[in-house]
């Protein structure tokens, strides 16, 4: 997806795609965005729900992720 992403921050046409394709890469070649990052810490034990919750860029996908819910457009819920 590197190189998908690439091609998106070429053609301003396709930058909406870039967070899509960052989530899907999370294991592939390590992107991830900042809510999966997020999530990780959370499900680590590093930070608490609230610090969490006020962190993120998208709170509500968090707050569904965190309880197992996959949000429409979210890929949250799969983080490890």
């Amino acid at each position: 997806n590197t190189a998908a992403v690439r091609e998106c921050l070429t053609q301003t046409d396709k930058m909406h795609l870039i967070h899509g394709l960052i989530e899907d890469d999370q294991g592939t070649h390590g992107m991830q965005s900042f809510d999966q990052s997020i999530l990780a810490l959370f499900n680590q034990g590093i930070i608490s729900f609230e610090t969490a919750v006020e962190s993120a860029n998208n709170p509500n996908d968090l707050e569904m992720a965190v309880r197992g819910i996959k949000s429409s457009g979210s890929r949250l819920a799969e983080v490890q």
